[in-house]
C-alpha cells in the first residue's frame, strides 16, 4: 500500500478502511491537489494545514 494517501485508489480504501479511517480521525491537514485529509502531513502530496 502506497504510503501517500493521494494515490490511494477506492478499491485501495475499501480493503483498508479501518486504516483509512485511523489517517483522517482528527484531521488537521488537506491535500492542495486532490482534497484528501489526513491527522499526519506526511500521508499527503501537497499537505495544507486545516
Amino acid at each position: 500500500m502506497p504510503r501517500n494517501m493521494c494515490t490511494w485508489k477506492k478499491e485501495d480504501i475499501r480493503e483498508r478502511e479501518d486504516e483509512f479511517k485511523e489517517l483522517v480521525t482528527g484531521a488537521k491537514f488537506y491535500c492542495k491537489n486532490c482534497g484528501r485529509v489526513s491527522n499526519d502531513m506526511k500521508y499527503l502530496c501537497r499537505p495544507g494545514k486545516l
